[in-house]
């Protein structure tokens, strides 16, 4: 058996809003739209190889965001890969955009997206550049 990420779907009361900042601010490349038969938007599907992030509304209260530190069950972070010389790039057009870095490691930076995911951007094991 060869199991791999398929998707991971986040829920939020504003599809439109998450998917611009993930395709945006992040850059990922967007899809597919599923919309309502009314014609509002139901879901933005995102390319995060080698899946997809699926972003669903949902009509449920958002929950309150995590703690940086939570070690609480759940989902605790979405990281996504990037190349050491990608890193000051990316740190730079994430804080030009207004998004408050809350750690950085020697190999990670972590940041939130609209709705308060926690996500990351790593370049493990490869040393800074």
């Amino acid at each position: 058996m060869s199991l791999r990420l398929h998707h991971l779907a986040i829920a939020t009361s504003d599809p439109e809003r998450l998917a611009a900042f993930y395709t945006g601010v992040l850059g990922l490349e967007r899809d597919v739209t599923h919309r309502h038969p009314d014609g509002r938007v139901r879901s933005v599907w995102v390319k995060l190889e080698p899946g997809v992030l699926m972003i669903e509304e949902t009509a449920e209260p958002a929950a309150a965001p995590r703690a940086f530190a939570s070690k609480a069950p759940g989902l605790h972070l979405l990281a996504l890969a990037i190349a050491p010389a990608e890193r000051d790039q990316l740190l730079s057009k994430l804080r030009a955009q207004g998004v408050a870095i809350e750690h950085e490691t020697a190999f990670t930076f972590y940041f939130r997206d609209p709705d308060g995911n926690r996500l990351g951007f790593s370049h493990y094991p490869a040393e800074r550049a």
